[in-house]
């Protein structure tokens, strides 16, 4: 457990954000031997938004680039922000109140989402975005009923340096 936090994180992968998701998860199982393990939305012969692959006891995602995240960030090639961080923990809502207690800027507040997570988001002191997600069935919190909008950071955040590739995407379930 991290000093002065309640809850613990665990689970981290990287999210990379396509403008072609399905492409490259055909490129990471066709030629690469990586196995799909989620996929939102689910059906097999629509365009997915999001994919999780694994290999051996990693795992990596794609998500869509062309639109905003829940965190209201643009996101997409055009403005370099192309990844982000996910993180699992137990308890959405209790992980964001002891980030935001320690001056960490919170992007989007918990609310439930239609994948059957709970999500917010924070940012790292570079401004990149931070996913927090919990399947509904373990939160500890109630969850809310209708999802939040995007809200201004609650603290500045850096502006992104021309080699910093980030952006955002949708929460993964089954970890």
């Amino acid at each position: 457990m991290v000093t002065g936090m309640a809850v613990a994180f665990r689970d981290p992968f990287p999210i990379i954000l396509s403008d072609d998701p399905a492409r490259l998860t055909a490129f990471y199982r066709e030629r690469l031997g990586f196995t799909e393990s989620y996929r939102f939305p689910p059906e097999q012969d629509s365009e997915p938004e999001f994919v999780v692959l694994t290999l051996g006891g990693a795992q990596f995602a794609f998500g869509r680039a062309d639109d905003t995240g829940l965190h209201g960030i643009p996101r997409g090639a055009d403005n370099g922000r192309r990844t982000e961080v996910c993180l699992y923990t137990d308890d959405v809502d209790r992980a964001v109140e002891d980030l935001r207690t320690v001056g960490v800027p919170v992007l989007f507040e918990p609310a439930d989402q239609p994948w059957r997570e709970r999500a917010a988001y924070v940012a790292d002191p570079d401004g990149n975005p931070i996913l927090i997600v919990a399947p509904l069935t373990t939160q500890a919190t109630p969850p809310a009923t209708e999802p939040t909008e995007p809200i201004a950071p609650t603290a500045p955040t850096a502006p992104t340096a021309p080699g910093n590739r980030i952006a955002s995407a949708e929460p993964v379930a089954g970890s």
